[in-house]
């Protein structure tokens, strides 16, 4: 994983600049792109990262990574909170399983290129799990595993 020394901050201007998990599924890849302004677009990362025809990356042995075959997706799950004293109780290690589940299997927003990372923030159902999070997939086989929640 990472090493994430990177913070969000606000320039000059007042604008929010974050860093940004990327995760790549299907292979377990992880890159973090330490910088992005919350007015920018996708679509400048995606030229930067994935070449038009050929993928850039060595794991990808099947060249299906590439700018016309990606795409982006976050996380739109979400559960109601659980009452301290449950957390509590589920936490002591001793009680793992006994609690019941309030939250919905995962599901998955694409984003279009188009979108600022900001459109994407302030979506009402965007997880963010401490840092913003993207998951690039591949329009292959794996793609409706991901969908599915079945990976």
């Amino acid at each position: 994983f990472p090493d994430i020394q990177k913070k969000p901050y606000l320039d000059e201007d007042g604008l929010m600049h974050w860093p940004v998990i990327m995760i790549y599924p299907e292979s377990g890849q992880v890159e973090f792109i330490e910088d992005f302004p919350e007015d920018s677009t996708f679509e400048p990362f995606m030229d930067m990262m994935f070449q038009d025809d050929v993928s850039a990356f060595p794991w990808d042995v099947q060249n299906e990574y590439t700018k016309s075959r990606i795409s982006l997706y976050y996380s739109s799950s979400y559960s109601e909170v659980m009452p301290q004293d449950k957390l509590f109780k589920w936490l002591d290690g001793n009680h793992v399983g006994e609690q019941d589940r309030t939250w919905k299997k995962e599901s998955w927003e694409k984003i279009s290129p188009k979108a600022t990372l900001a459109s994407m923030l302030r979506s009402k159902d965007c997880i963010i799990p401490g840092l913003p999070t993207i998951y690039a997939v591949s329009d292959n086989d794996f793609l409706a595993k991901f969908l599915s929640g079945d990976w």
